[in-house]
């Protein structure tokens, strides 16, 4: 539900459930894509990879994200992910309840259905555990079915439903229901 005011979002609510995946047993399968860590550098190069917040993030060298764009064998950029971690914004990102937590999983539309989400997660989880992370967390909306497929699909389990609202572009933290 939204409520907007001259197009200005008042209040929003959103449900989610949380997913989580121990990575103890997680191997990086081999597979093409090349992963590029968003950076000062490049970070004005990786479109729409990197939003005002991330932006933010990387600008300032705040050490609890990392962003991350993939490409394909041909070298075209094929989405996109990032990781917070322990000591993030807990609030927002919910890493109190795991070592890290992904958000922002995009595969760009003209390469949906190829099968490169599953890639992205496979080089996501191996980045993750690299850190010395043993789980990683995510949210998804509880009516993006294709989401869920793909996140159960790579090994996630649904391990809460969670609802929270933002109110004038503040998130209020989530709540179980």
């Amino acid at each position: 539900m939204k409520i907007k005011l001259k197009n200005k979002i008042l209040f929003e609510t959103f449900d989610h459930y949380v997913l989580k995946i121990d990575l103890d047993d997680h191997e990086l399968s081999d597979n093409e894509l090349l992963t590029i860590r968003i950076n000062k550098n490049n970070c004005e190069q990786v479109g729409n990879a990197i939003g005002n917040t991330t932006r933010k993030w990387i600008l300032n060298d705040y050490p609890y994200a990392e962003g991350y764009c993939f490409r394909n064998g041909s070298g075209q950029q094929v989405g996109s992910c990032w990781i917070m971690f322990k000591g993030g914004d807990e609030k927002l990102y919910k890493v109190k309840e795991a070592d890290s937590f992904i958000f922002r999983m995009e595969v760009d539309e003209e390469y949906q259905g190829r099968g490169y989400a599953k890639k992205i997660m496979d080089h996501i989880f191996a980045i993750i555990k690299k850190h010395g992370c043993r789980n990683v967390c995510l949210v998804c909306a509880r009516k993006n079915i294709k989401a869920l497929h793909l996140y159960e699909s790579v090994g996630m389990k649904i391990v809460d439903h969670k609802f929270f609202i933002r109110l004038l572009d503040k998130n209020i933290p989530y709540y179980s229901i």
